[in-house]
């Protein structure tokens, strides 16, 4: 590999147990909350860890529990490289210039209508999040990456990518192939697991043929 490129930690597994826990939890607040508010859910998907694309998350409103109303605008995400998870998303405040981040623990749902939270005071300044500080300095952007098989095959470029809703790893990246590569069927589809090496300006894959036919995650 060129000296210029750095390669990520492999990828780490995280607890399970954890994440039913956090969604168990998620679900009691947000029943009791919205016996208050108004705000119900549409289905108890907040207990299910399905996938969503990144159109679930991203250009998304953020709506308050406390205000009813939208308080910012979902502009991206904060992805560690290492174990592909989103740490945070980038928000845009609806009276306001500055950028502030979300993290996913205080995402109580993730609905049709936006992102519901308790209210606003969950966006946080960046310089706030200390820990988040190195990857927040990367500003890591997965879209658009090249995807190669670890013999250089070029397969093509991230279009999109899949996540668990709640525990906010990336499992699916969704490639738009290369135009030879294109003659021979359209999108496909790459498993966490198929993941060799992230650099850069690319993702390293195991060779496949898998495409994307399989289920289709949702958009929110």
């Amino acid at each position: 590999m060129p000296a210029h490129q750095s390669t990520y930690a492999p990828f780490v597994a995280y607890n399970i147990t954890g994440c039913l826990v956090g969604a168990i939890s998620a679900a009691l607040f947000i029943g009791w909350a919205g016996g208050i508010c108004g705000y119900q859910p549409a289905e108890p998907a907040i207990l299910i860890n399905m996938l969503q694309l990144s159109a679930a998350i991203i250009g998304r409103r953020v709506m308050s529990l406390q205000t009813s109303s939208a308080v910012a605008v979902t502009t991206g995400v904060v992805l560690d490289p290492n174990n592909l998870k989103i740490e945070a998303l980038r928000c845009q405040e609806s009276r306001g210039s500055s950028e502030l981040l979300l993290l996913p623990r205080d995402i109580r749902d993730i609905i049709s209508q936006g992102i519901v939270v308790n209210d606003h005071t969950v966006l946080t300044e960046a310089e706030d999040l200390v820990r988040l500080k190195d990857v927040l300095e990367l500003g890591y952007e997965i879209i658009g990456k090249k995807v190669l098989t670890t013999d250089q095959q070029k397969i093509g470029r991230v279009e999109d990518f899949a996540i668990e809703s709640q525990s906010m790893y990336i499992q699916k990246l969704y490639v738009t192939p290369t135009f030879m590569k294109s003659l021979a069927g359209g999108q496909r589809s790459i498993d966490r697991s198929q993941i060799v090496e992230i650099t850069n300006s690319s993702v390293i894959v195991q060779d496949t043929k898998e495409r994307a036919n399989g289920a289709v995650p949702v958009a929110a």
